[in-house]
């Protein structure tokens, strides 16, 4: 059976609340995710799904030849199941605090635990998470006991700078966080985001300057980096992770614009993701980090957003066999069409290069 399957999902979650009854069911996921992919980004699976990466993947099948689950499919696995709501979705895997992913899936649980980061652990936060189920009967306390009994085991998990395989890709694993995200809240950031691209594509014609400053200042997540590229060819990775922390973003933007309205947009986001999180914790041991981490959003310029994605530099190396142009996956997604997020990557000339976390540390010389 293929994990990688929807039906296989649903037929599990099926299978398991007629098994194991109860009044509010868990839903966790443990695997390798790899959040959103943004040139491959069609909803559905291919016609050969074994030949290429899935798009905006949020577990890959490693014995199906990495196939992976969508976010489409995890939704509709989980609605067919015949449950009315899940208490929670615990995402074990890295890259999932991304708000395109958690807009498609808010409507189908109460909580939903993730990470914006890689996130790196042995086990001890899924184990950890279950043990205070049984003695807490509840998720919030329940991850407010995982919190707590997890350091410094999992904040230990942080402290190797790189990790190479075949002397070719070097990852940072310096930073990570992990929240517990009241899904009702999401709303709020949604709307708040919808008013950010709506007064990013307004004020680009005239304060260039300043929002090109501040999308090269903004924090991003993760950034696979090929060791055989010289820092000048760096660049040309940006597409392929480009998540930025969304209330650093609105930060930035406040700041360097020195806009009214952006301002009260970026407190609006600051209120909304308090009220969002229910419980946070992270670990910062790279010398660029956030002092509190947010959700991230995807986040390029005009001119990969949409370019023609067979002609991309480097792209044989990430997705070969199948590709889908930026722009036109991106717009598919439920977040694109409830904020317009896509008219300000259509709109936006700065290329995140130079950004002080583009080289997994120090800014590029």
């Amino acid at each position: 059976m293929k994990l990688c399957d929807p039906t296989t999902v649903s037929a599990f979650i099926q299978i398991s609340s007629l098994v194991c009854p109860a009044e509010q069911y868990v839903f966790s996921i443990w695997g390798h995710g790899s959040g959103l992919s943004p040139m491959a980004d069609v909803p559905g699976k291919y016609e050969d799904p074994a030949a290429a990466p899935a798009t905006r993947g949020v577990i890959g099948d490693e014995w199906n030849k990495h196939e992976e689950l969508d976010m489409y499919e995890l939704s509709a696995a989980i609605r067919s199941a015949g449950l009315n709501r899940l208490n929670t979705i615990f995402f074990h895997n890295c890259l999932m605090g991304n708000m395109e992913t958690l807009t498609e899936l808010r409507g189908l649980s109460d909580y939903i635990v993730a990470s914006a980061h890689l996130l790196v652990s042995e086990g001890e936060l899924l184990t950890e998470y279950v043990r205070g189920l049984l003695e807490k009967g509840n998720t919030e306390d329940a991850i407010a006991q995982m919190f707590e009994r997890v350091h410094p085991k999992w904040e230990n998990s942080y402290h190797e700078s790189e990790e190479q395989e075949n002397g070719q890709i070097v990852e940072s694993w310096k930073n990570g966080d992990y929240k517990l995200i009241r899904t009702a809240k999401l709303d709020a950031i949604i709307g708040a985001t919808k008013r950010l691209a709506d007064r990013l594509v307004a004020l680009y014609p005239t304060q260039r300057e300043a929002i090109d400053k501040a999308t090269k200042e903004v924090y991003r997540f993760h950034t696979l980096i090929l060791n055989y590229l010289s820092p000048e060819q760096r660049h040309l990775l940006t597409y392929v992770n480009p998540f930025v922390d969304l209330a650093d973003y609105a930060h930035w933007l406040a700041k360097e614009t020195g806009d009214t309205e952006m301002a009260a947009i970026s407190a609006d986001l600051d209120k909304a993701f308090s009220e969002a999180f229910v419980h946070y914790a992270d670990v910062n041991t790279n010398e660029q980090h956030l002092d509190h981490y947010t959700l991230s959003i995807c986040l390029t310029n005009n001119n990969f957003y949409t370019a023609d994605a067979a002609k991309l530099p480097l792209v044989d190396y990430f997705v070969p066999n199948h590709l889908c142009n930026f722009d036109q996956g991106y717009e598919q997604t439920t977040f694109h069409k409830l904020t317009g997020w896509g008219n300000w990557q259509r709109t936006n000339q700065q290329l995140l290069w130079g950004n002080p976390t583009s080289d997994g540390g120090g800014p590029l010389k």
